[in-house]
């Protein structure tokens, strides 16, 4: 027991000695933490200040030349050297108005962009300025507009005021500044700030030219200067070069091209806690010297331990590896020693374990193959039924195609699946524009297509009815079977083509007429539109009946049909009412453009010359279709404008 007591106290004498020496290392590294967050904090906190006030300057600089444009467009003796047109006049008046107003180019435009005046000590030409959208902007609000331009290596500031005579625009004067080194040195004047200026990312003037490599790394990457443009009222502080080194980026403006304008201060740390960290040195050196003395205890006490651990290491890789056989032997007398008894009783118990787990798994590997066998066989019995079908089957997952009947195969002209994918796409035969789309289609379980039609492997084409049944076993698993059915297709146009046709005219028969009649009934009702509906009789068609025939009487009909149909629109409806009668609906029309075709048409079958027939004239009755109108009104308004017609001599157009 007195061997158990020695071993936890020994143990617990190195764990105090190692919870000591993680305190004391832990409220060092606080302390320098903490001194490190201090000394930045006021670094920091001196940037933003000088920030502002360089912010601050370089507005009221902007404001300065600003100024200047808004005195020179209302200057008196200008404005009268403008109006007398005396050019050399305003070029010396602009020529001490520079001296006056300190910038470096003034410009004046007329509103065609021609040059009036100008005085400069810059190259930079005057031609296309009236075209940039500062000057466009300043004209359409009547006062002064300015824009940054990055030319010739420096930064320039525009400011543009226009001059109205009697709300006319006349003239357009332009001032210009320079924004070039001796700007930033006059902002640090007289402290120890530095100054660069970065056109996007590239540095256009500094004070930190005395240091080429510290100039290299100020430029912003293209992450950082988008971050600023989006946060004009924030900045960025970061370290450049070193531990001492800090500085502040500020979005200052934007040119016409969008690239932003940043202003850097920077900021070196001039010792304000270089005393405390001396001290903090002497700290860390007597922490040294207590760990290194602590170790060597910490290392003696723990010697014992390692040893013990090496044992428990071979033991647990033993049994990791499945050696279950090596018994598990410590006699420390202490608390290992029991450890590794409860370790050897779970030993014993595992290798037991695994000769049970061994015999079922064999059992089980026997059921499986057996079954795996049986699955096989009903697979192979379910492709021949599928193969002996009619109809194409195959079966897609994730819109790819995982089985195809002998049908499907071919009808496509494929030897096998592999070709099939290889040559075929699978959502090209549905119809949809790629793979994504029909696998967001399956996901989402439909609409699927019910009908479409599909090329065979000579180019054929046939129209198949489809229907998609789920596989539930499968995740975006489906059956897809696939019925011809062209004949049935082909017979159900060819009946209601029958249905709806006249034999004789081909034109559409009673029953088709009142059908789509109705359609147009009901869209002059909801867009309270106009159309006009006609009934037409061929004059005296019994006696010709009588006299040539019924046989000419048919191809009198058919050529009546035919003039008929040659003057008529889209829209419109022509349908053969029964016997010797026609019927038209011009939908949209009005009552005026209505009644010059129908004369049209009754001159054209008036003066129809076909040798061999007899002469005939029609005579037409027709109402216009209100909003308010029914096929009852409608087809009663028609009938009586015919027989008004009939009654008035016939070959006429009445209306009711």
């Amino acid at each position: 027991m007195n061997q158990v007591l020695r071993s936890i106290r020994s143990k617990l004498i190195m764990l105090m000695v190692g919870a000591n020496t993680l305190f004391v290392l832990l409220m060092i590294l606080y302390i320098a933490y903490s001194n490190n967050e201090v000394s930045k904090t006021s670094l920091l906190h001196e940037l933003d200040q000088e920030r502002n006030l360089s912010q601050s300057f370089f507005n009221m600089t902007i404001q300065h030349e600003a100024d200047h444009s808004q005195i020179l467009v209302s200057n008196l003796h200008m404005l009268h050297l403008l109006q007398e047109d005396n050019a050399s006049g305003v070029n010396e008046f602009l020529k001490e108005e520079r001296q006056v107003l300190d910038c470096d180019q003034i410009l004046i435009l007329d509103k065609a962009g021609q040059l009036l005046g100008e005085t400069s000590s810059l190259p930079i030409p005057a031609k296309g300025l009236m075209s940039k959208s500062f000057v466009k902007e300043s004209i359409a609000s009547r006062r002064e507009k300015s824009a940054l331009f990055y030319q010739n290596g420096k930064i320039y500031y525009y400011s543009a005021m226009p001059l109205f005579e009697q709300g006319t625009l006349e003239a357009v004067a332009i001032v210009t500044k320079a924004m070039d080194t001796d700007f930033l040195q006059r902002l640090s004047c007289d402290t120890s700030i530095d100054y660069a200026l970065l056109y996007g990312s590239k540095v256009i003037s500094s004070t930190l030219d005395r240091n080429k490599t510290l100039l290299a790394k100020i430029a912003l990457s293209k992450e950082q200067s988008q971050w600023l443009c989006l946060h004009p009222a924030q900045n960025l502080n970061t370290k450049i070069e070193d531990e001492d080194y800090y500085a502040s980026f500020s979005c200052i403006g934007m040119d016409e091209a969008s690239t932003p304008f940043i202003l850097m201060v920077g900021i070196k740390d001039r010792g304000l806690y270089a005393v405390f960290n001396q001290a903090f040195f002497k700290i860390v050196i007597l922490f040294l010297i207590a760990l290194i003395l602590s170790s060597f205890i910490a290392m003696f006490l723990s010697n014992k331990i390692h040893n013990i651990l090496t044992k428990f290491i071979f033991y647990t890789q033993q049994i990791k590896q499945g050696d279950y056989k090596t018994k598990i032997e410590i006699g420390t007398g202490d608390e290992f020693e029991i450890l590794a008894q409860n370790l050897e009783s779970m030993r014993e118990s595992i290798y037991k374990q695994d000769h049970t787990l061994q015999d079922y798994a064999a059992n089980l590997e026997k059921k499986v193959e057996e079954r795996t066998r049986k699955l096989n066989i009903q697979y192979n019995l379910l492709e021949t039924i599928f193969d002996l079908q009619d109809e194409m089957i195959i079966v897609i997952k994730d819109a790819k195609i995982t089985y195809a009947n002998r049908s499907c195969l071919n009808y496509c002209g494929f030897s096998g699946l592999e070709e099939f994918e290889q040559k075929r796409n699978l959502y090209e035969v549905f119809g949809y524009p790629d793979k994504k789309a029909m696998q967001k289609l399956l996901e989402e379980g439909g609409p699927f297509p019910t009908e479409l039609d599909i090329d065979d492997s000579y180019g054929n084409s046939a129209h198949f009815e489809i229907k998609f049944y789920p596989i539930m076993e499968e995740h975006n698993g489906y059956m897809v079977i696939f019925n011809d059915i062209t004949r049935h297709k082909k017979e159900k146009e060819r009946l209601y083509l029958q249905a709806t046709t006249d034999a004789l005219t081909h034109l559409s028969n009673r029953y088709d007429f009142e059908h789509k009649f109705a359609t147009i009934l009901k869209q002059v009702v909801r867009n309270h539109d106009s159309a006009v509906f006609c009934i037409m009789d061929i004059d005296n068609f019994k006696k010709v009946n009588d006299t040539y025939g019924h046989a000419v009487g048919d191809k009198i009909l058919k050529r009546v049909s035919e003039l008929l149909m040659y003057n008529i629109r889209a829209s419109d409806l022509l349908a053969r009412w029964g016997g010797e009668e026609f019927v038209i609906v011009y939908y949209p029309i009005d009552y005026q453009n209505a009644y010059n075709r129908l004369e049209t048409i009754r001159k054209m079958i008036e003066k129809e010359n076909d040798d061999g027939l007899p002469h005939i004239t029609c005579s037409f009755g027709a109402t216009v279709v209100q909003f308010d109108s029914n096929e009852q009104k409608v087809f009663s308004l028609a009938d009586k404008a015919l027989y008004q017609a009939k009654k008035e001599g016939k070959n006429c157009v009445r209306f009711l």
